[in-house]
């Protein structure tokens, strides 16, 4: 396709010069076939293209979906004389393919140039840097913190209310945009601000640490008004942990009044439990274990779950269950099957420390645990 989009240029004596930016020009990005071509045509007139889509598809192929937003009055167009085409073809390539005559390249931005006839692109000074998160100022991270707390009056109003479509949308919108503002920040911290945490966050998996995602992924919720609780008691449990992190590197102040404040009025607001966690659920331990590596992995979800608020939901939990016991045998467990957690035997004395009942987990530790999470989340009126 790269090719396709250079010969067009160059068999084009209208087009000047072309280059591609994106991820495609990004060195750090992780490349997979899922990525879009990100093309500029730098052209003496745009008229002759505006709007045309028999000249997109005689060059590039057959059309399956297409978005032009300079035709578009739902979304207004940026008005800057460039016509963007938005294109899925049938072949499943993605352009999106800007005609300009105007040259608009942000100083350092990463960018590949494919074709210059004239010589318009000599200046063109991409830095491999352009992505990676940038430190913040105190004014920055002061702002970034309140208008987190602040905002979550309205979920906690929302919920109190049974709006549900204006408190997720205050969650998920508002709230979530300082959330990930600051684990941009603490990706940063990490990380020396050598990398990029991605668009829309889609590096967090990558950079951030296991247990501290699995609790970023946990705030996200369904429907259910005890879920969206416990999906923002974890928001906060994982911003006030970051941004204590940011605020100590930085040498600035976190406001903790403004957070405990904050959390008071949503306990009263909306109600929920933001003092008790999933792991108080193995806090009694079984009377009989089924082999020696199963108090290890029962100590190890004791740890994951550490940071999440009650009440939970059961499926979530099984869910987790299960995953976790994957991630040290390999795979789920199964009746009548033994495993061995290479992990635990290293880290302890003896190779039987490995050992993993499949029987032990479905029959007697996931049961258990359910039970135990079940009476409490009645306890708790969920």
């Amino acid at each position: 396709m790269l090719e396709l989009i250079t010969h067009t240029a160059e068999e084009d004596e209208r087009i000047l010069a072309a280059v591609m930016s994106g991820s495609r020009a990004d060195i750090h990005a992780v490349k997979d076939v899922y990525q879009d071509y990100d093309i500029v045509y730098y052209v003496k007139d745009v008229a002759p293209f505006w709007n045309n889509n028999a000249w997109l598809e005689e060059k590039f192929g057959k059309i399956a979906v297409l978005q032009t937003p300079e035709t578009m009055t739902l979304m207004p167009p940026d008005n800057n004389g460039a016509f963007v085409f938005l294109t899925i073809f049938e072949d499943g390539n993605r352009i999106d393919l800007t005609i300009s005559d105007n040259l608009d390249i942000p100083e350092g931005e990463p960018a590949v140039v494919l074709l210059d006839k004239v010589g318009m692109l000599s200046d063109i000074r991409p830095r491999n840097d352009y992505w990676f998160v940038k430190p913040p100022t105190e004014k920055l991270f002061r702002d970034c913190c309140n208008e987190f707390w602040w905002c979550l009056n309205n979920v906690a109003k929302g919920v109190a209310r049974d709006e549900l479509p204006y408190a997720m949308e205050m969650f998920n919108l508002y709230v979530r945009d300082m959330l990930n503002q600051m684990t941009d920040w603490y990706i940063g911290i990490t990380h020396d601000f050598k990398v990029s945490a991605g668009k829309m966050g889609k590096n967090y998996k990558r950079y951030l640490p296991e247990e501290m995602y699995r609790q970023y992924a946990a705030t996200y919720s369904d429907s259910d008004y005890g879920h969206i609780r416990a999906a923002v008691y974890t928001g906060c449990d994982l911003f006030r942990t970051m941004a204590k992190s940011v605020a100590e590197r930085f040498g600035y102040e976190y406001n903790l009044a403004e957070d405990e404040n904050m959390t008071a009025y949503m306990r009263k607001t909306m109600g929920g439990h933001a003092g008790r966690f999933v792991s108080e659920i193995f806090g009694e331990k079984p009377a009989q274990w089924g082999l020696r590596g199963d108090p290890f992995l029962w100590e190890r979800l004791q740890k994951r779950y550490a940071d999440v608020r009650l009440p939970y939901p059961s499926k979530a939990l099984k869910l987790g269950i299960l995953q976790t016991f994957a991630e040290f045998a390999g795979e789920c467990p199964e009746r009548g099957k033994i495993y061995y957690a290479e992990e635990f035997a290293k880290k302890n004395v003896g190779m039987s420390t490995g050992g993993l009942s499949g029987d032990f987990w479905l029959n007697t530790a996931i049961p258990l645990l359910l039970e135990r999470l079940n009476a409490v989340n009645s306890e708790l009126g969920e």
